[in-house]
């Protein structure tokens, strides 16, 4: 399943990057701010979603004159969690997202020493549940939280500066927001209860990288 999701990302971005004169790579590290989900059961309502948390990826881009590409692999830690009322309840959760996406160099040649860019693309969230499952748990009665997986698609799109270090080297720095529907399996709404919106994960990234 990762690499047919690996492939499905890297086809997004394929058409940049192969005629790319550049490469660069990289690694990058932040955190993870999520908002959106919520449920309820008539008159009641509360939040669930997952918690919180850092991040870690690496990326393969082209850094072409005005456009780019790249493809973006980013775990992401945070359990999942439900919180109605003075209910709470948690979950070991993690994530896999791969995005293949474009870039807007706003100025500068791909040489310049600093050039703000827009990204935006898409790609798949993979979630899994990993903590041990509960029949019944704080909240249980309006979502469950589960040892599963699902597989989800994701849409992104941030802004960023780039800025050379060096001869070769790169220092960047980003805001994204990673979209995506509810889930269905590791967050299931239990009966006479409906989950509502999208996850909404802002995450600020800063990383270092090489061209070649």
């Amino acid at each position: 399943m990762r690499t047919q999701a690996f492939l499905a990302a890297a086809f997004l971005a394929a058409p940049l990057i192969a005629n790319a004169q550049s490469y660069e790579v990289g690694g990058a590290g932040g955190f993870a701010v999520q908002r959106g989900l919520n449920v309820e059961s008539g008159s009641v309502k509360g939040t669930v979603g997952f918690k919180d948390a850092p991040v870690a990826g690496a990326w393969l881009a082209e850094t072409g004159p005005r456009w780019g590409g790249e493809v973006r692999y980013l775990y992401r830690w945070g359990d999942a969690r439900v919180e109605v009322g003075g209910e709470k309840a948690a979950l070991s959760a993690r994530q896999h997202i791969i995005t293949g996406d474009l870039m807007l160099f706003l100025k500068g040649g791909k040489d310049a020493p600093v050039r703000p860019f827009i990204i935006f693309g898409g790609g798949v969230r993979r979630v899994e549940g990993t903590g041990p499952q509960q029949a019944f748990h704080p909240g249980s009665q309006y979502a469950a939280l589960a040892h599963t997986s699902e597989t989800l698609p994701v849409g992104d799109f941030g802004v960023g500066v780039r800025v050379r270090a060096g001869r070769r080297g790169v220092f960047r720095l980003e805001v994204r927001d990673y979209l995506s529907p509810k889930t269905d399996n590791v967050i299931a709404a239990a009966p006479g209860s409906k989950l509502t919106g999208l996850m909404h994960d802002v995450i600020i990234l800063a990383g270092l990288g090489f061209t070649f």
